[in-house]
């Protein structure tokens, strides 16, 4: 995780927005891992107002225990408290309580649970189907760094897993299966609080999504030019265009390229088209594309797939790693449907839902994030090729659909797909990667709009 680069690293696993400023928002993470400055950062840029549930807890304990002077006391207190019977909906109650009297009408962050059992309790009495959860996890020896440096503690390791290690702190991780944002921290408190500041910035919004390309069009330009990227030279590009090939008017062809970036692929079927239409939401990429483009029969424009529909216009739409961009699938289907002639095609790869996230480079990111490949998610992931395994400069949004999820949503919006096919390289190619491929890198697929009756 260290040579990506990052000193944390955050998975909006459902594209939040916490600039929405939902009613209600929780925060979990063991002691040390940061969760209080996590916090702190909510409170600062997007006035969530903090409930503190261990301070509501000594007070129905009636404990006398401070959170610093004497942690092993509270703990034990704590632990044998909430194995009573109800006594989560005792807890749950009175934090709801705490809610309405102090922070009515406000957004509320209700920081430091460390049981699930109170956190569905707590959805009971406020009458939410879910609270929004970020989970911040941390290691051991980050834990203990951190820890010392925010209490001003002169403990030793020794204190601080008897401390991490008491009963009490053990049921954190069951927060897992509900949680929305998952940070982990591996740097400091500081570098902690800076990337969290600049995620907040630019969080899973249309903002970001447009930001992370801007930021890396250039780069990835360059990037193919040079021939770096195989998968595109001999597997994607040769598809795309054999795949035009079978259209019945080829090459009189009116063309929609969805999420064309900076124009490559687009350029290089445009001797294979009549004309092109080529859209990206990134003006940064489009910049680019018309910069290097000298094919008089495309168009470039700067515009938003979800919402740019021309009714029966195009013979074929092509959208070549795009798919998984964009947040807004369903819609942007619909346009695309709109958009075709009858008999019209719809042409596109996606990273291999099934074995992107196995992949050597961003395993531990997604496996970090507790990624369950059945169920859709966003994702911030940096972005490698095999030959440059160096990143692109900013992390690109990945909403991750299993295949099952994107052939059942293209036939409800009316395609037939007439395949999904995942190339191999063969013998000779495959020489030229830096590892042989276990399974396959790229998922390709072509569906047409049924002649209307």
């Amino acid at each position: 995780m260290r040579n990506l680069k990052f000193n944390c690293f955050i998975d909006n696993r459902r594209g939040l927005s916490l600039k929405k400023n939902f009613p209600y928002l929780a925060i979990v993470g063991e002691i040390g891992s940061g969760k209080s400055q996590v916090c702190s950062l909510l409170v600062e840029q997007y006035e969530y107002t903090r409930i503190p549930c261990s301070q509501i807890l000594r007070e129905l304990m009636s404990s006398k225990a401070k959170t610093r002077d004497d942690r092993h006391k509270l703990q034990d207190a704590g632990y044998k408290y909430i194995n009573k019977r109800g006594a989560h909906k005792r807890f749950a109650r009175k934090i709801v309580e705490y809610i309405k009297s102090k922070a009515a009408n406000k957004t509320i962050l209700i920081d430091g649970l460390r049981y699930k059992e109170t956190f569905l309790e707590i959805q009971k009495e406020l009458g939410v189907n879910k609270i929004p959860l970020i989970y911040v996890q941390s290691n051991r020896e980050d834990q203990y760094r951190n820890f010392i440096s925010r209490e001003k503690s002169e403990a030793t390791v020794v204190d601080f897993m008897e401390i991490i290690e008491h009963p009490v702190e053990s049921f954190v991780g069951q927060f897992l299966e509900y949680t929305d944002i998952f940070i982990y921290n591996f740097g400091s408190l500081d570098s902690l609080t800076k990337e969290v500041g600049d995620y907040l910035q630019k969080e899973p919004t249309s903002a970001f999504l447009i930001d992370a390309w801007d930021n890396n069009a250039a780069y990835r330009h360059n990037q193919i030019l040079r021939g770096a990227d195989l998968t595109f030279d001999n597997l994607v590009t040769p598809y795309f265009i054999n795949s035009l090939k079978k259209h019945k008017d080829y090459p009189n062809l009116r063309v929609l390229d969805i999420g064309c970036g900076t124009g490559i692929l687009t350029n290089l079927i445009a001797e294979h088209a009549k004309h092109i239409t080529a859209i990206d939401h990134s003006s940064a990429s489009i910049q680019v594309a018309k910069q290097h483009t000298v094919k008089k029969n495309i168009n470039f424009q700067s515009e938003n797939a979800e919402r740019f529909v021309v009714e029966n216009s195009f013979d074929v739409v092509i959208a070549n790693m795009s798919l998984h961009s964009i947040e807004g699938l369903e819609l942007t289907l619909k346009n695309i449907y709109s958009s075709l002639k009858s008999n019209g095609a719809l042409i596109f790869s996606l990273p291999h839902p099934r074995y992107y996230p196995e992949r050597e480079r961003l395993r531990d990111v997604f496996k970090l994030s507790g990624f369950d490949y059945t169920k859709p998610s966003f994702h911030k992931i940096p972005f490698t090729i095999s030959l440059e395994p160096e990143p692109l400069p900013s992390l690109i949004p990945y909403f991750h659909r299993p295949v099952s999820y994107y052939e059942n949503i293209i036939s409800k919006t009316g395609f037939w797909i007439i395949e999904t096919f995942a190339p191999m390289p063969d013998e000779a190619l495959m020489r030229k990667y830096r590892k042989s491929w276990q399974t396959p890198h790229v998922l390709l697929g072509f569906a047409i709009k049924p002649q209307s009756n």
